[in-house]
């Protein structure tokens, strides 16, 4: 009885000083489709915001996108199919958090490709065919807590990797090619645990 007590006192210290955040039960909704600085907002997914961060299964998305699955990618010699396997042991960082991303489901060209964890729910989403052309600045003026996450090279080309928090468990992820000041890609991913 005494810990019990304890560990609330506890809890409730912790929240109302802000050292820990309650976690919203529900996911982050979004679009299938890329829609510029239509970041994902809390709730349930709704027409035109059919997609849950953290919450949409594999198995929800093929059901959500069976005509575009149908139009999707044709499957070639070599092609390991739709969904994708990624391999096991790959991880992205993103902000102090590691996500272990285990297939890809590609909807084709005007879509978001979904990233999917070991749980099977949606964990990242990304395009690299933007409806227009967006600058470094501009991505700045709209994600004001935009950083520096790391640079890297394609060959002789230095692209930075810009990172900006969204909400509780919500991260964006930008790639810009450094020389035009250009965003070349650009994705959602879920940074909080997910469940079976």
């Amino acid at each position: 009885m005494r810990v019990h007590t304890a560990v609330a006192f506890l809890t409730t210290s912790l929240l109302l000083t802000g050292v820990i955040r309650p976690v919203s039960l529900s996911g982050q909704s979004l679009s299938g489709r890329p829609v510029l600085f239509a970041d994902p907002v809390p709730g349930r997914a709704t027409p035109g915001r059919e997609l849950e961060l953290g919450s949409t299964t594999v198995e929800g998305a093929q059901r959500i996108f069976a005509v575009e699955l149908d139009q999707a990618v044709q499957v070639r010699r070599g092609y390991s199919g739709n969904p994708s396997r990624i391999s096991a042991g790959t991880e992205w960082r993103l902000m102090g958090h590691t996500l272990h991303p285990a297939q890809r489901l590609d909807l084709g060209p005007d879509h978001y490709a979904l990233y999917f964890d070991t749980n099977q729910r949606l964990i990242g989403v990304f395009t690299d065919r933007l409806p227009r052309r967006v600058t470094r600045d501009e991505l700045m003026m709209h994600y004001p807590k935009a950083r520096l996450e790391r640079r890297w090279h394609s060959g002789d080309v230095p692209f930075d990797q810009l990172v900006a928090p969204i909400g509780d468990c919500v991260v964006l992820s930008a790639t810009v090619r450094v020389a035009e000041a250009r965003v070349e890609q650009l994705g959602y991913y879920f940074t909080c645990a997910t469940k079976p």
